[in-house]
């Protein structure tokens, strides 16, 4: 520590100063020493020192506490002109041993000569207007009780934006930020006077009150420092006002050993939140202080978990630091007990200086709508407030007759909107054979064919064909679905929320064929959607979507029937935004976490999307610039394979799902489609003119692509996306190569299918045309500089020639592919179901339908239930399910040939099946052996189908009722049929009352061997152990009355846990929530 340095000062120095203060106190203004704290702030100390020397009021004497700076702070202060004219008396004090700003303020009194009246405590950071000491001195001579005052606080860039005016507190400690930091000043807050404390910055304070009070306490920190001030003054029996009418200006630069102005502003504002609480804590009574800190505890923990709830995580950080509050209570004690003699005023007293409880919460309410309501940028906002007028204009120049365009007319002249309109109608027209036949009509069955299956069912049954460890068509399986059925599952469900439509005879069926027809106009707005993320003409990227969402890919996509495929399409160009996205400085976790879930739906329906996706995300989080984007892009490497579950660990040692997966098989052969057609995005082929049209949009992209990148990172995108239009081509090219499946020949596909599946090649091309369509985008960002700044110049006619001829060429290949019509190979009507058939699958006997197809050399047959299939047509999995008895009833149907002892009838009935169809062909004798087998009875016959009825049974207990044909019976210990019991769920799961039976009763279940290893069976809570009877699974039942309670667990119940978890999770923080101002502040 250094001793004090005179500037300017005469000799007998304190005895001048005490002539001067009586002086000033004779002429009736209060005398005022300056105390101007110094710490290496030249950035703003030439500022602060004008404004010390221009005011209407200067102070009296002046003291510079130096604190070690090193920048020349005390030359600037010993070299002012300014002072040297206005202030008399100048002291510099420089020390170096001195940590906080309350330590230098209290250095600086203790050397003040006597007869000193006010301080006025000063930063160098700070600059008052020129009238603000005036109006301090003249509020604490018009009221005598204050004692402390300090001036409207507003930031150093913009002295419109106010940053304090006093303290507003809870008795809890939480401070009430009124006016908000930022907010601007229209002189809403200058009515206030009396608040509970006011800041360091240009406080004025007398200074028998600052030494009685034994100054700022050093243990808060800024600028709580201030605040314990004010409240111990308040309690003493002080007033502490505010004067709006003088106004200073704040940097905010900390004082620290290193002073800057853009602190992080989270950790400095855990830091005063929690230093706060302290205040509230050392200030409170002693009874009070337990139950303050279990209430700070509690809160803050509440306010956190909300607040994450609520997608804020930055502010639940802040709000859980106020637990941190109580992790000092040796500092608060301490500040207690220096204050234990001095309070003059009861803690009640003060009561009006709080905020009160229903103030803060409408506090809080005011920022929860200001974070939730919708914000729209305009004009207004992005002017600067220090725009002058232009002069005077020529009256020409002000056409009032110019008004701009309605609505209306920017929705139709929109490019997007355009695009979606020619998608669209595409789609209708393509389609019109299966519009005209019914596809849209809810109470319908969809469309079959190509890669699509018929299903008979809704959401809930598809759902349980994911989760449930038994499922499926016929006897069933344990084999493991792909994720792309709860995709599938999810938007039946979202349809089923319409009208009518949970009513219809197949839900998902419906919902399948919708999704078909749409996916041209939806693919065209995402890619339209999507392309914002480039800076591009709107025409371009209308141009581009629609060659992605309605060119010959797409069409390709919906012709066979592929609507994983067609959802995929829908999807890619938003995750592949998205990439670029969290790639950018101005990506959110939020759209991280948006473009992960997206890419796990793809990811989901095409496996393959996932390999590009993954190392897209891991080239960015390792060599990523900055933690922020890397971690973005680690959450998109984690969450979308994640989101896989079990079905990943299939993925990685099963290529087959991962190249063939159903509805991406193909039965094409790669003969059959030239291979320059498969390589520029048309798998199925086309005509040699629709081909050709299709090449100017190729080539425009390609040639976009000739200027040099404009940075590293344009490069580098460059780059990858001309690696996935050669890896994607080259995978189209080579799909039909690999070979995932042998079709033997047999039943429907007799003679009619190749003998392969391969690999469908549409996947790489999906990756290809993405990747290309890119670079053109990207590409045309240069356009500009080919084309020259203004006019009609040749090389902008040649670019506005060009593209108009691609949009045209475009436009011819679409509708050359849609004329041929994209319904080609669906049907609505192929394989529909009996109604009643239907109709008793769904009910409490829940019995199947036995289908059967002759044909010149054998009888294939089909068992359909509730319970659906596959949706799409993928690779034969082997059944796990053991035939339990089904395989001997249809040989002797095709023989003709019974047993007297075991009709044909009973037989069925006990394998619940309540009905038998032929299809096809008819055969005579097979139509007379069911016409003449016991039990069956004829209800009918079609054009392409006969249908009987297998006929219902007398109770061997009560012969007055009747048993029909049934998934579950209960029979006697003989074996005789007591009665049916009635199902609930898919495979027999069920929840039913069973009356009192006779002793050695059994459950009969018309299921496969194999489905007992998977069910869980138990009558009142107890479970029953199965015994195969008769091929069947059989549980003895008590003969006491009861519940049978029969359910089918997850597969594996911890991965569908995990996997739930996970998706949860990424929709959380995918969701958007408030206002784009509040998430960026979140």
């Amino acid at each position: 520590m250094t001793a004090p340095n005179a500037l300017h000062a005469p000799s007998h120095e304190e005895p001048e100063v005490a002539a001067s203060v009586a002086e000033v106190e004779r002429a009736g203004g209060p005398h005022v020493v300056a105390i101007l704290v110094l710490r290496d702030g030249a950035p703003w100390l030439p500022e602060c020192l004008d404004a010390l020397a221009s005011q209407t009021r200067p102070p009296d004497h002046l003291i510079a506490v130096d604190v070690a700076s090193t920048d020349g702070s005390g030359a600037l202060v010993t070299n002012h002109e300014g002072l040297l004219a206005t202030v008399p008396h100048r002291e510099l004090l420089t020390v170096d041993s001195i940590g906080t700003f309350a330590e230098a303020v209290s250095y600086a009194v203790a050397r003040l000569p006597e007869g000193s009246t006010w301080l006025w405590i000063v930063s160098d950071d700070s600059a008052p207007d020129p009238g603000a000491l005036a109006a301090l001195t003249g509020a604490v001579r018009r009221s005598p009780s204050v004692r402390v005052a300090g001036p409207k606080v507003v930031a150093w860039d913009n002295p419109k934006q106010l940053l304090d005016v006093g303290y507003q507190l809870t008795r809890s400690g939480r401070r009430i930020f009124a006016p908000a930091p930022g907010e601007a000043d229209q002189g809403q807050y200058d009515q206030r006077t009396d608040v509970l404390a006011v800041g360091t910055t240009c406080m004025l304070v007398r200074r028998d009150v600052f030494e009685s009070l034994d100054g700022l306490d050093s243990a808060f920190p800024e600028p709580a420092d201030a605040l314990d001030f004010g409240w111990r003054a308040q309690l003493a029996g002080h007033r502490v006002v505010v004067v709006p009418a003088a106004r200073a200006r704040d940097a905010g630069a900390r004082f620290g050993r290193e002073r800057t102005t853009e602190p992080d502003p989270r950790a400095v504002r855990r830091l005063q939140r929690s230093a706060t609480r302290r205040v509230a804590l050392a200030r409170c009574s002693t009874l009070a202080a337990p139950f303050l800190a279990l209430w700070i505890a509690l809160s803050s923990v509440a306010s956190a978990v909300g607040l994450l709830l609520l997608k804020r995580p930055a502010h639940a950080w802040l709000a859980m630091g106020d637990i941190t509050a109580l992790a000092h209570p040796v500092s608060s004690l301490r500040s207690r007990w220096r204050f234990r003699r001095r309070r003059a005023l009861a803690r009640r007293d003060l009561a009006t200086l709080f905020v009160t409880s229903g103030e803060a919460a409408r506090h809080t309410w005011d920022k929860v709508q200001d974070a939730l309501t919708p914000t729209r940028r305009t004009a207004l906002d992005t002017q600067d407030d220090t725009e002058t007028e232009t002069g005077p204009v020529a009256p020409e120049a002000d056409n009032l007759a110019i008004l701009p365009s309605s609505f209306a007319r920017r929705v139709i002249t929109n490019p997007g909107v355009l695009a979606t309109t020619m998608a669209a109608g595409a789609a209708g027209y393509g389609f019109r054979s299966a519009l005209t036949s019914g596809v849209l009509d809810v109470q319908g069955a969809g469309l079959v064919g190509g890669q699509l299956q018929r299903v008979t069912t809704d959401a809930a049954g598809m759902w349980h064909t994911f989760r449930d460890g038994w499922h499926g068509a016929g006897w069933g399986t344990n084999a493991e679905s792909s994720p792309a059925v709860v995709v599938i599952t999810a938007l039946s469900w979202l349809a089923e929320r319409l009208p009518v439509v949970a009513q219809g005879r197949s839900p998902v069926s419906v919902t399948i064929a919708w999704l078909l027809i749409l996916s041209l106009p939806m693919a065209t707005v995402t890619a339209y959607a999507a392309s914002r993320i480039l800076p591009v003409s709107s025409w371009l990227r209308a141009i581009a979507a629609l060659a992605w969402g309605a060119g010959g890919l797409a069409q390709a996509t919906v012709q066979e029937g592929r609507v994983t495929a067609a959802l995929a399409h829908v999807l890619l160009p938003l995750v592949a935004a998205g990439i670029v996205r969290l790639a950018r400085r101005d990506g959110t976790y939020t759209a991280a976490a948006a473009t992960s879930l997206g890419a796990g739906v793809v990811g989901a329906l095409e496996p393959l999307i996932l390999v590009p996706v993954a190392l897209a995300a891991l080239v960015l989080t390792v060599l990523g610039p900055g933690v922020s984007r890397r971690l973005r892009a680690a959450s998109l490497l984690v969450f979308p394979l994640a989101l896989q579950g079990p079905w990943l660990l299939r993925l990685t040692h099963d290529s087959v799902a991962l190249l063939a997966p159903p509805g991406l098989v193909d039965t094409t052969p790669a003969s059959d489609v030239p291979t320059w057609m498969v390589a520029v995005g048309l798998p199925l082929g086309a005509s040699s003119l629709q081909a050709l049209l299709t090449l100017p949009v190729i080539a425009l992209a390609v040639i976009s692509t000739a200027r040099r990148p404009r940075s590293r990172a344009e490069s580098a995108t460059v780059s990858a996306l001309g690696l996935l239009v050669v890896l994607g081509t080259g995978y189209a090219v080579l799909a039909r190569s690999i070979v995932v499946d042998t079709l033997v020949g047999g039943g429907s596909l007799q003679g009619l299918a190749p003998p392969v599946m391969t690999a469908w090649p549409g996947v790489g091309s999906q990756i290809a045309l993405l990747a290309l369509l890119g670079l053109g985008l990207l590409g045309s960002r240069r356009l500009a500089a080919v084309v020259g700044a203004s006019g009609w110049g040749w090389r902008r006619w040649l670019v506005g020639s060009a593209t108009a001829a691609t949009a045209v060429s475009l436009l011819g290949a679409l509708g050359l592919g849609v004329n041929d019509r994209l319904d080609n190979g669906l049907s609505t009507a192929g394989g529909a179901l009996p109604a009643v058939a239907v109709d008793q699958s769904r009910g409490p006997d829940a019995n199947r339908l036995l289908v059967l197809r002759p044909t010149p050399s054998y009888l294939d047959y089909e068992l359909v239930g509730a319970e659906p299939g596959s949706v799409l047509r993928g690779v034969t999995v082997p059944t796990a399910a053991t035939d339990p008895g089904l395989g001997p009833v249809v040989r002797a149907l095709a023989s003709g040939t019974f047993d007297p002892d075991r009709p044909a009838g009973p037989r069925l009935a006990d394998l619940g099946v309540g009905f038998v169809s032929v299809r096809g062909t008819a055969d005579p004798s097979l139509i007379r052996t069911l016409d003449a087998a016991p039990g069956v009875v004829r209800l009918g016959a079609t054009d392409d189908q006969t249908l009987w009825r297998v006929v219902t049974r007398p109770s061997a207990t009560n012969p007055t009722d009747v048993v029909p044909p049934a998934r579950l019976r209960i029979v006697t210990k003989d074996g005789a049929l007591v009665s049916a019991v009635a199902v609930s769920g898919p495979h027999a799961q069920t929840v039913a009352a069973i009356p009192g039976g006779p002793e050695g009763r059994r459950l009969m279940v018309a299921q496969a061997p194999e489905w007992a290893a998977h069910a869980v069976v138990s009558f009142d809570g107890q479970p029953l152990s199965p015994a195969l009877l008769v091929g069947t699974p059989a549980y003895t039942l008590p003969s006491s009355a009861g519940t049978l309670t029969i359910e089918i667990p997850a597969l594996r119940r911890g991965w569908s846990y995990a996997q739930l978890a996970v998706f949860a999770l990424v929709l959380f923080l995918a969701i958007p929530f408030g206002n784009r101002r509040s998430r960026r502040l979140s």
